[in-house]
C-alpha cells in the first residue's frame, strides 16, 4: 500500500511539473513583439510627437534553470520615432523633421512566478541613428541658407524589466519599464 501511495505521489508530481512548465519561455520558442513606448527618452530629452513604435524578436536559447521555471532569451530590437516643427525667420519659413531609429540586440532572463505570466529582466545594446531634414516652401530662398544635415550615430542601451501575460497559447500582452530608452513600453506578443 505504501509503495502504491508513493508511486502515485511521484506520478502526480511529475504530471504537475509538466503542466506547470508549459507556460515557461522554453528552448526553441520564438516571440515577436509589437509595441508602443510612452515617455521616450532619447539622449536624455523627452521627445514629443507620435509615440515610438517598436518591433522586437526573442528566441529562447536556454531553459530548465532554477527548478524548471527560468530561461534565457536573445533577440533583436528596433524602434522608430519622428517629430517635426516649423520655424520662421522674417518672411522665410523652415520645416524641421527629426527621425530617430534604434536598432540593437537584447538578452533577457525569464522567470515564471505564476501560471500564464512570463516575467523577465534584461539588457539591450545597440545604436541610435538620428536624422534631421530641413525644407523651405519659399522658392526665392538661397539653398545656402538651408543648413546641411547629416545623420548622427550614438551608442544606445537600455536595462529593462517586464512581463508577458498569455491570453492563449500564441497571444500575449506585454509591458516593460526601463532605464535610458523608455519610461514605459507595452504591446502585443505573438508566440511561434
Amino acid at each position: 500500500m505504501a509503495k502504491r501511495f508513493f508511486l502515485t505521489l511521484i506520478c502526480m508530481g511529475s504530471f504537475w511539473n509538466v503542466i506547470h512548465a508549459q507556460d515557461v519561455f522554453s528552448k526553441g520558442q520564438n516571440n515577436l513583439n509589437l509595441g508602443v513606448v510612452v515617455g521616450n527618452l532619447l539622449d536624455g530629452d523627452e521627445i514629443d510627437g507620435i509615440p515610438t513604435l517598436t518591433l522586437s524578436y526573442e528566441r529562447c536559447i536556454i531553459d530548465g534553470l532554477i527548478n524548471g521555471k527560468a530561461s534565457v532569451g536573445v533577440g533583436a530590437y528596433a524602434s522608430f520615432i519622428t517629430d517635426s516643427n516649423e520655424e520662421g525667420y522674417g518672411p522665410y519659413k523652415f520645416k524641421y523633421r527629426w527621425n530617430d531609429w534604434v536598432v540593437g540586440t537584447r538578452g533577457a532572463f525569464h522567470y515564471q512566478f505564476v501560471k500564464r505570466l512570463d516575467t523577465y529582466a534584461g539588457l539591450m545594446l545597440g545604436v541610435n541613428i538620428a536624422t534631421t531634414s530641413v525644407t523651405s516652401k519659399n522658392k526665392e530662398i538661397d539653398s545656402d541658407l538651408i543648413p546641411e544635415t547629416k545623420p548622427t550615430y550614438h551608442f544606445a542601451h537600455s536595462e529593462f524589466i517586464g512581463a508577458r501575460y498569455y491570453f492563449s497559447d500564441k497571444l500575449a500582452a506585454f509591458a516593460e519599464t526601463g532605464y535610458r530608452l523608455s519610461a514605459f513600453h507595452m504591446g502585443v506578443s505573438f508566440k511561434f
